[in-house]
């Protein structure tokens, strides 16, 4: 589910992180829990897509985490990082809708010392963008691993 479709004024919000703008990320996280049905359906955790530490250290952030985190104040609901990137990876909206989804094949895999805690669960995936897909149906293959009851993604924006 998303907020809308990718035009502004959102995204303009969205291409703030670029300029390391944490505040909108937060902005954005408001903006999900207010205008999606996600405060009307049942998860148990919230799970950012991750970024590989590299980015991390460049941005200073995890847009997705810090949108999760309002997620989880609004919801009572815990923000868990389930996920890591194994690999450094070009950015996605530097590539064709092709490469994208081989640029994303197989970067995520689990982080967790207590997998059987996620088993039946109802997993709250969190992004901020959703052009292709490719992200999050490749976090969501690594988190099929716990074997949870859902997957439901939510982002702040999506190409039609």
């Amino acid at each position: 589910m998303a907020i809308m479709e990718y035009r502004d004024p959102l995204k303009n919000l969205i291409l703030t992180k670029s300029r390391s703008d944490i505040v909108t990320a937060y902005d954005i996280g408001h903006l999900m829990w207010e205008y999606t049905n996600i405060r009307h359906r049942a998860f148990d955790y919230i799970v950012p897509i991750p970024l590989h530490w590299t980015r991390y250290a460049w941005r200073g952030f995890n847009q997705a985490e810090e949108m999760g985190k309002i997620l989880a104040r609004k919801s009572g609901k815990p923000l868990v990082n389930l996920i890591h990137r194994t690999r450094s990876t070009p950015f996605q909206s530097s590539l064709s809708p092709l490469k994208r989804s081989k640029n994303v094949k197989d970067v995520f895999d689990l982080n967790t010392r207590n997998p059987a805690l996620y088993h039946g669960k109802h997993l709250l995936l969190v992004d901020d963008l959703m052009t292709t897909g490719s992200t999050l149906k490749e976090a969501g293959k690594a988190l099929l691993k716990l074997k949870p009851s859902s997957i439901t993604a939510v982002v702040a924006c999506r190409v039609v």
